[in-house]
């Protein structure tokens, strides 16, 4: 009866297995790299998922999944903001060996995701304030350093649905802020 031999590796590959085991596993990953990204017209975001070919940049293929944001929300059924092809914003990810990238998109994202500030510009467009409206609007969607306008739908007094003369003074009141972002581009 023949005996069955089992193959030898030769000590050299077994050697590299070993070598590529411990230094080389390590440091490849295979995670994918996502990001999230904020429209600067609409205020959508839209999340992607770039699966890539470890050890190389070559993208395998990429899933991508917008969200309607409360902002984006009123935009829309508004009509303040028609048809358009997004202007996609980076604003953060991480995956595929980076661990924290970060965008300008990150400066629009709070006034994007918050429900006061949606709520501010549709009170502003239904009393017809149109071009403090417009202001805002516009100052909001500048993804420049220190953008804080998400927090202005945070003091909007309640009355203001109602109350034109209680808006009006609330709009004198902040008038000044919005000189700061007068003319500073993106």
């Amino acid at each position: 009866m023949k005996r069955l031999m089992s193959p030898r590796w030769p000590a050299w590959i077994l050697g590299l297995a070993v070598v590529f085991a411990v230094v080389a596993k390590p440091n490849l990953d295979v995670s994918p790299f996502s990001y999230l990204s904020v429209c600067r017209r609409c205020g959508m975001t839209q999340l992607s998922v770039n699966w890539k070919l470890p050890p190389t940049d070559a993208t395998v293929f990429t899933q991508k999944k917008q969200r309607e944001t409360p902002l984006s929300r009123v935009l829309l059924t508004n009509n303040l903001v028609g048809a358009h092809d997004h202007e996609w914003i980076f604003s953060h990810g991480g995956g595929h060996g980076v661990r924290c990238a970060l965008g300008v998109g990150r400066e629009i994202l709070p006034a994007v995701d918050s429900a006061s500030f949606a709520r501010l510009i549709e009170v502003l467009h239904q009393q017809g304030e149109i071009e403090f409206r417009d202001k805002v609007l516009k100052a909001a969607l500048n993804p420049l350093p220190g953008n804080r306008m998400w927090h202005l739908g945070q003091d909007l007094p309640v009355n203001a649905t109602t109350n034109k003369t209680a808006l009006r003074e609330w709009i004198a009141e902040r008038s000044e802020f919005f000189e700061l972002f007068e003319g500073r581009k993106p």
